[in-house]
């Protein structure tokens, strides 16, 4: 991704995990607290450097990742090229999580599917395609 001066970005906080207390062995999910700081808003590109690139809200990110710098600490947030970009990860996260909970909950193939059609998921998500020892090129 090419950056410019000025540019919005999407900036997501990281610190919005449900807070979790223990409670007679087990975990109880208690509710997401917000504060002003943990919204997600716009914000600009003020200064561009080789590795780094600086915000509007006084934090920096890095240029591969968009992570910001947690200065040895967790990361505070990362950004996005746009708000749309991301409600799109989340979107691809949440039907990642629902595809690989709903393979790890079959115990056998389902009926309609076939050798071929599983060769080819699985060329699709980057899995070695192996019968008898021979890899398949899809």
């Amino acid at each position: 991704m090419e950056f410019h001066l000025g540019q919005q970005l999407w900036w997501v906080s990281s610190h919005r995990q449900p807070r979790r207390r223990r409670r007679r062995g087990g975990l109880i999910r208690q509710g997401l607290s917000f504060t002003p700081d943990m919204k997600d808003y716009e914000v600009e590109v003020t200064k561009i450097g080789r590795r780094w690139i600086d915000l509007s809200n006084d934090q920096r990110i890095d240029r591969e990742t968009l992570q910001a710098d947690g200065k040895g600490y967790a990361s505070p947030g990362r950004c996005y090229a746009s708000e749309a970009a991301h409600h799109q990860a989340q979107e691809l996260f949440r039907l990642w999580d629902a595809f690989r909970n709903g393979v790890s909950r079959q115990s056998r193939p389902p009926t309609s599917l076939t050798l071929e059609g599983l060769k080819r998921a699985m060329g699709l998500l980057g899995f070695p395609v192996e019968t008898d020892g021979d890899e398949f090129p899809l």
